[in-house]
């Protein structure tokens, strides 16, 4: 039987399939009932809290195998990829740089490749994760951006890009004016403060989703 799942704060496609039993996302994205949803969100990794997601019923698959001999059999699922980009003061990328990613308590040592990203594959349920470079944390809430086209998405992603200082949370429509603007002016577009489909564009193509 088909089920509706509300997503919640934090919650993407790969959580919230990982939570009903799907190794892999494609299984519930690509269902039909999906394909509305799909039109709406550009990424089924960056969902709105209210957006309903369907989950199918899990399919059971035989395979033969013989018996008195070991089988082996491969799972085919997907990965969840952390992907975190450090600039420097002049916003040009730190190559090279060593830092140290914890993911739900389990801690590496990670390097920036040649565009400043550390790059690294995380169980597709992980919520939470923190970054230390020189000395640093920065704590990081795995599925909690929102859309860009919300207030909340878009000014969480300007706080990312340097551009806005309150809480995205607590969006106040007279400072994310003045963030819009401040971007505008350094990305050489026209000033004037407005949320329109191309000043998101270019904010999340800035970000990188």
């Amino acid at each position: 039987m088909l089920r509706k799942h509300v997503i919640r704060q934090g919650e993407h496609l790969a959580s919230v399939a990982a939570r009903y039993g799907f190794a892999n996302d494609d299984a519930v994205w690509q269902h039909p009932d999906n394909a509305e949803l799909k039109r709406k969100r550009r990424s089924p990794y960056v969902l709105a809290p209210g957006d309903t997601l369907a989950i199918p019923d899990a399919e059971a698959k035989e395979v033969d195998a013989s018996t008195g001999r070991m089988n082996r059999f491969v799972l085919k699922r997907t990965w969840l990829q952390l992907a975190v980009r450090l600039l420097d003061w002049r916003d040009q990328p730190l190559q090279g740089a060593r830092c140290e990613l914890a993911v739900d308590g389990i801690i590496e040592e990670v390097t920036t490749d040649a565009d400043g990203i550390v790059r690294k594959p995380i169980p597709r349920d992980a919520r939470r994760a923190t970054l230390t470079y020189g000395g640093v944390g920065y704590d990081l809430a795995i599925g909690h951006l929102d859309p860009v086209e919300g207030p909340a998405g878009l000014a969480a992603r300007l706080s990312a890009l340097g551009y806005w200082m309150g809480d995205p949370g607590d969006v106040d429509e007279d400072m994310l004016r003045f963030a819009i603007e401040l971007f505008q002016y350094d990305h050489g577009l026209t000033v004037d403060g407005e949320r329109t489909p191309s000043l998101e564009a270019a904010v999340e193509d800035a970000h990188g989703c």
